[in-house]
């Protein structure tokens, strides 16, 4: 058995390695010196239990992640429309030499979502938000319609 533990764990299927070696170290164990192979299983074993480890540690390394995105996802989407002020960007804020927006007559960097109009002055055109005075994620615009205009990120253009 610690010869096939050792032979499947070579092929890398780990389930047979895993139980082949368990049974060979304990037939080794009970023979009292009779029976010989633990090292071969305890390596069978080990070549069983590895793609599990390599396995589990990859799928941490994938799932982690997106977690941590999901939560910051999460937290964007806290900063709605709803929560925001909402600023006229044509009338209302003026970007300034320090390439921060700011709300005319503040001296206080602008938070929330910039607003422009379409020359109707009813249709929205785009709308930004501004986090600490700077563009952030995406731009939103709509046509002369009322047409969203797929998203782009602000450096897009």
């Amino acid at each position: 058995m610690a010869i096939i533990s050792l032979v499947t764990g070579l092929m890398c299927i780990p389930i047979l390695p895993i139980v082949l070696g368990h049974l060979a170290r304990g037939e080794v164990r009970k023979s009292n010196g009779t029976v010989v192979g633990s090292g071969m299983a305890l390596v069978g074993l080990i070549l069983g239990y590895l793609p599990i480890v390599i396995a589990s540690v990859t799928l941490a390394f994938f799932l982690i992640p997106s977690k941590f995105s999901s939560d910051l996802m999460l937290e964007v989407e806290s900063d709605s429309v709803e929560t925001l002020p909402l600023a006229n960007q044509d009338k209302e804020l003026e970007f300034r030499e320090d390439g921060f927006w700011y709300r005319l007559g503040s001296d206080n960097v602008f938070n929330g979502f910039a607003v422009s109009y379409h020359e109707d002055g009813m249709t929205m055109k785009s709308r930004t938000k501004i986090k600490e005075g700077k563009a952030y994620g995406l731009i939103e615009e709509w046509d002369l319609s009322g047409n969203l205009i797929p998203a782009r990120f602000k450096d897009e253009f």
